[in-house]
């Protein structure tokens, strides 16, 4: 429902532009098949983001940084939105 709300809310607020894709992120971009669900009730096509994207880190913490990213995409975001 929120994922809706959210659509409605980018082709009301920008018209002219086609959504071609959602990045989801968080907890529930961990659950099975969800990626895959939201990609089939909208039509588009879906990433999980990854919230390390813009972070340099050693090579060696790679992994596990990996497997907590989701945990960060708000901080990151925000942060990335000061810098």
């Amino acid at each position: 429902r929120e994922i809706e709300k959210s659509i409605k809310f980018f082709q009301g607020r920008y018209p002219n532009l086609k959504l071609d894709r959602i990045i989801v992120t968080g907890g529930a971009s961990t659950l099975p098949e969800f990626p895959l669900y939201v990609a089939n009730k909208f039509s588009v096509n879906v990433e999980i983001g990854n919230a390390w994207r813009n972070v340099s880190f050693p090579a060696s913490r790679q992994n596990e940084l990996m497997s907590i990213s989701n945990h960060f995409s708000v901080a990151c975001g925000l942060a990335e939105r000061k810098a």
